[in-house]
């Protein structure tokens, strides 16, 4: 049955696939001088620079879309190697679009400037160590302006800074990658920080340092809360310090503190109980309810099926589930309930259910970042999750457009 309504001819359709093919301009894969003048205009200028000699007709001569922005950096403005976790990290944008259309600092907008700080450095032409005596010694600097960490997002700058200490200290590659790929996680905002550097010199010290990236991410644990303590004094308590002080006792000191951390975690809880009680009864808004109860990250699949077993993956919303999470899972998570609180990390337990038998066992904790990240990953007594166990947490992640950054 034909359709009805306006009869087209064959020229009609001619006309009009004409008119859409105009509208519908192909991408320029090889774009003109506007692109990169903006992208670079953080750099003002340098003793190479080229950018007042631009041809009008100017054209990139790949089709590749990070070959374009090297071919011009170096051509125009800087002919030199800059390594890629920098460039690419400076090449970010700075601002998001909040949900009412205003623009916002996104969260690596410190990283971003730091990184278009030292790029302006480098293409100055001038000494990069001088420069940046605040955060490198000369050989630091050396390592840093050398070493090319593969850019995954802007806090690959952060792993390459402490990759570069690492190497300064003459780690070997393979410890140094791992080192700094926990200290990029969790000392991100201390860089210059004297108490992180003293750790750094401790773990060079102890020539037979073999400990795993999750006991490191609990002894860093420890030291931010070290770090935390002498900056809420403003410097009236002294810095911790690791002279005189071995791997071993450090590690001591790390698992009394965990364990004070659950105690004190119980404690606070007892309490805003009791006060939620008190304000249930006086019918008022309950302040502490706020306090230890949160929104976590949105996650719209939960559940994945793998032949005989259904993967359940749980979000923890409350002071009493890390509690009970810690228990369970031997760990001291407890501790991260004000990092939940504060919107900074998201808590999920893993666990499997078989569907012939019905017995569920438990399998990991999850921690995922604010900007959804999936950081760390740990089964139970912060043992190393299995394989199998981690294929299924990559495939949940990807559902749930969750990255992975994780700590194995």
């Amino acid at each position: 049955m034909p359709f009805r309504g306006t009869y087209f001819t064959s020229s009609h359709i001619v006309e009009a696939l004409k008119d859409d093919k105009q509208k519908r301009k192909p991408e320029d894969k090889k774009p003109g001088q506007g692109k990169f003048l903006a992208a670079f205009s953080f750099i003002l200028w340098s003793p190479y620079d080229k950018r007042d000699s631009i041809p009008v007709n100017y054209r990139s001569h790949s089709f590749n879309g990070q070959r374009q922005y090297i071919d011009f950096l170096k051509e125009f403005i800087y002919p030199y190697h800059i390594p890629p976790a920098l460039l690419w990290t400076a090449l970010e944008k700075e601002t998001v679009k909040d949900d009412k259309g205003r623009d916002r600092p996104t969260p690596d907008f410190n990283v971003i400037r730091l990184a278009r700080k030292w790029i302006r450095d480098i293409a100055s032409g001038e000494s990069f160590y001088k420069k940046n005596k605040y955060y490198f010694t000369r050989t630091e600097a050396h390592f840093f302006l050398l070493s090319d960490i593969p850019y995954q997002e802007p806090s690959s700058v952060i792993e390459q800074y402490f990759y570069a200490k690492c190497l300064a200290r003459k780690l070997n590659i393979k410890l140094s990658r791992s080192i700094a790929g926990v200290f990029s996680v969790k000392f991100s905002n201390d860089l210059d920080n004297l108490i992180v550097a003293g750790f750094l010199d401790l773990i060079t010290r102890s020539g037979g340092f073999d400990a795993d990236n999750i006991q490191l991410g609990d002894i860093c644990d420890f030291v931010l809360a070290e770090i935390k303590k002498h900056k809420k004094s403003r410097g009236r308590r002294p810095l911790f310090s690791f002279s005189n002080r071995t791997m071993a006792s450090v590690l001591a000191l790390a698992n009394e503190w965990h364990a004070d951390v659950i105690r004190e975690q119980e404690a606070q809880n007892a309490l805003a109980n009791a006060g939620q009680r008190l304000n249930r009864q006086n019918r008022q808004d309950s302040v502490s309810q706020r306090l230890t109860r949160w929104n976590g990250i949105t996650v719209s699949h939960s559940q994945i099926e793998i032949e005989n077993c259904t993967w359940l993956f749980s979000q923890l919303y409350t002071v009493q589930d890390l509690l009970n999470e810690g228990r369970k899972m031997k760990s001291c998570v407890s501790s991260y309930s004000p990092k939940c609180a504060s919107g900074d990390s998201a808590i999920f337990h893993v666990s499997c259910l078989f569907i012939d038998t019905q017995f569920s066992e438990d399998k990991a904790t999850l921690e995922v970042s604010r900007n959804r990240v999936l950081i760390q990953a740990k089964a139970k007594c912060n043992a190393r999750i299995t394989p199998v166990t981690m294929g299924v947490i990559r495939k949940w992640a990807q559902l749930n457009r969750i990255k992975i950054d994780i700590m194995v």
